[in-house]
């Protein structure tokens, strides 16, 4: 007897990564010289540009497996730096200084950065409010400056960089906050970007030096309860938007607010088992064609033959069902319906067939019976799409069932028989 695995339709994960796709916000903003007295020179300092990345981390397919079973609070998937969202601010000098005073356009040189986010961002799947939320964190990095308390009392060292956690503590370059933090942050605590010349001794002259502000941010995709539905997620309801991105000055940097987390290719599915093999040959031995004379014309049963069905799961399922159907040319068309039995060349034997047991329970072989076999997997929190590393086993039984007289169109048979049943496996 053989039992073939039904093939199931499966997602398949595709990876992409946002890491260094930036698009400009605006065009590049030109950097003057100014002099001390507030006039313009004429001589341009360098130029300043603010991008992000343009491909949303939601719009990237991923098929997410998600087991109720995992304790609320775990995180079912996540975003590191340079994968979700980022601000590259870059200002570049190009080399031409100043004879008549050390000033730049004012608007460029305080020019403070903030990005704003709630501390727990409404997930919907299927466009219904689910039991997830995507927490953010972000961290600011600048290269070539040096983190001053006070921008204003002198640092003239170039571009410089520098967030208060709160008034007069210093946070790190590199250092991480959430959204919560991130609330109480005043507008003189904020990230600045602060561009100053820089006298050169040698010529007597300023120079605007290059630097750069990356405004990076990483995401939690978090469990907060059972989830009842499964399907495309999208992050922040409709209409709910608390993601911005402004500046000071927004005449130099225009302001982001509002920001969506457009797209919708991540899936969620439920865990799920499948066959881990194709075909089962189950040998069922030898039978003699004149048992039914022994048995007074009754029915006569056989032996049981284990039947092992190899499960793979990517998590936990409740609940693993089995339906079975003949794959013979002449399913039977009895009230109970078993497994009919063919020769070498694929004609009909009458008289035998082969039953099935779940438990010491007879199984209908009519391809809509389902058989409950209880829970099958193990708890699993994959952050990626449908791993089957979980194995579980269900056992059944076959035996031959003879109900009169064994044969072929009519004329007694001896020798080989064989049938065959596709079963079917479904999750709940």
């Amino acid at each position: 007897m053989k039992i073939r695995r039904f093939c199931l339709p499966m997602l398949w994960l595709i990876n992409g990564l946002l890491a260094g796709v930036f698009s400009p916000l605006a065009d590049a903003v030109t950097v003057l010289w100014y002099t001390n007295t507030g006039s313009v020179t004429g001589e341009i300092a360098g130029t300043c540009t603010l991008d992000y990345n343009t491909i949303s981390a939601f719009s990237i397919p991923q098929t997410i497996v998600v087991d109720n079973s995992i304790p609320d609070g775990s995180v079912i998937y996540s975003w590191d730096y340079g994968n979700f969202l980022d601000f590259n601010i870059n200002c570049i000098g190009n080399g031409v200084s100043n004879s008549g005073g050390r000033a730049l356009n004012t608007g460029i040189t305080h020019q403070r950065f903030n990005l704003s986010f709630p501390d727990a961002i409404p997930v919907r799947v299927n466009n219904i409010a689910a039991n997830l939320t995507l927490k953010m964190y972000a961290k600011y990095e600048w290269n070539n400056q040096q983190a001053c308390m006070d921008p204003n009392l002198g640092c003239r060292n170039g571009a410089t960089g520098y967030f208060a956690e709160a008034a007069n503590v210093l946070l790190n370059n590199g250092a991480e906050y959430s959204g919560t933090h991130n609330g109480t942050v005043s507008v003189s605590q904020r990230p600045s970007l602060i561009l100053l010349p820089i006298y050169d001794a040698v010529t007597g002259k300023y120079r605007m030096e290059s630097g750069r502000l990356l405004v990076s941010t990483r995401a939690e995709l978090i469990k907060t309860g059972n989830l009842t539905t499964y399907g495309p997620v999208t992050a922040l309801a409709p209409g709910v938007n608390g993601i911005s991105f402004n500046g000071v000055n927004s005449s130099v940097f225009p302001s982001v607010r509002d920001m969506p987390i457009p797209g919708n290719a991540i899936t969620l599915v439920a865990p799920s088992c499948q066959l881990r093999t194709d075909t089962y040959d189950v040998a069922m031995g030898r039978w003699a064609a004149d048992m039914y004379n022994y048995n007074g014309g009754n029915p006569v049963t056989g032996t049981e033959i284990p039947v092992s069905l190899q499960l793979e799961c990517s998590g936990q399922v409740p609940d693993v069902t089995v339906r079975f159907t003949d794959a013979g040319s002449e399913p039977s068309v009895s009230m109970q319906k078993n497994i009919t039995l063919y020769d070498d060349g694929g004609n009909k034997i009458n008289g035998l067939e082969i039953a099935m047991q779940y438990n010491g329970q007879r199984i209908n072989i009519d391809g809509t019976t389902r058989v409950s076999t209880g829970s099958h997997g193990e708890v699993q929190n994959n952050q990626s799409s449908e791993v089957f590393n979980s194995q579980s086993t269900i056992n059944f039984t076959a035996h031959y069932y003879q109900t009169g007289a064994i044969t072929r169109a009519g004329v007694p048979f001896t020798g080989n028989v064989r049938g065959s049943v596709i079963a079917i496996v479904e999750n709940n």
